[in-house]
């Protein structure tokens, strides 16, 4: 008989080889895809739940669904009716749009960050989570945790504490000092008596003594430099 095969194989071992290998770089594909998806999704978790944080709401708020998205309308302060766009087609791409737009700017960015929030969610939300830009609403404004409390001071126990309850102490302390009453109106007025038989009748007096303390003064003061008591 006649071999009209030309030496060809026609086993089905190579085509099950190439079918393998086909199989093997498209299951290598999805796992890499699948991979790069989880790492993608853990990230936006950890951004929105800064976010959240930073907001001054709950992080585990943001990884709640349908929750979420009620605390997200609180922080951008939109009506919570907003939630009902979501179902509602070619409304729900409106309602996106204008909570990222919102969501910018509490947090200090432009319209087109908001926009580009949209489409490149993974570079714009890390920028918002993990920058210094704070966020700048009325959730943040009543948050607890900034909230200084003025404490609140009695005047009078100020005045109590300041002003003692009895003047007179005061007053007593200031005169404790025993006044030294003159034995005599010479020694009041601090002239001394001329004797007629001294030499010096004719000398004027230029000194005189302090009433209260019997130090000796100039004639012409008026004030003792011993007790500071006015003559």
């Amino acid at each position: 008989m006649y071999d009209y095969g030309y030496g060809y194989d026609y086993t089905t071992a190579a085509y099950d080889a190439t079918d393998a290998s086909l199989t093997g770089g498209i299951m290598g594909f999805f796992a890499a895809y699948s991979l790069a998806f989880t790492v993608v999704g853990i990230l936006m978790i950890v951004c929105m739940w800064r976010i959240f944080t930073k907001a001054g709401k709950p992080g585990w708020a943001s990884i709640i669904p349908i929750y979420n998205i009620i605390v997200l309308l609180q922080i951008v302060e939109l009506p919570l009716w907003y939630i009902v766009l979501f179902f509602i087609p070619f409304a729900n791409i409106y309602a996106i749009f204008k909570i990222y737009i919102e969501l910018a700017h509490k947090f200090g960015k432009s319209t087109g960050f908001g926009v580009a929030s949209v489409f490149f969610s993974i570079i714009c939300l890390p920028i918002l989570a993990f920058s210094k830009c704070t966020y700048n609403g009325q959730a943040a404004d009543s948050s607890p945790a900034e909230e200084t409390v003025q404490p609140v001071v009695d005047t009078n126990q100020v005045n109590a504490a300041v002003v003692p309850e009895n003047t007179s102490e005061v007053v007593q302390s200031e005169t404790s000092e025993p006044a030294v009453e003159p034995e005599s109106i010479d020694q009041l007025t601090g002239i001394q008596p001329i004797n007629e038989n001294s030499p010096a009748e004719n000398e004027p007096v230029s000194t005189k003594k302090c009433p209260y303390c019997g130090k000796e003064l100039p004639i012409d003061a008026t004030f003792c430099d011993g007790c500071n008591k006015q003559i």
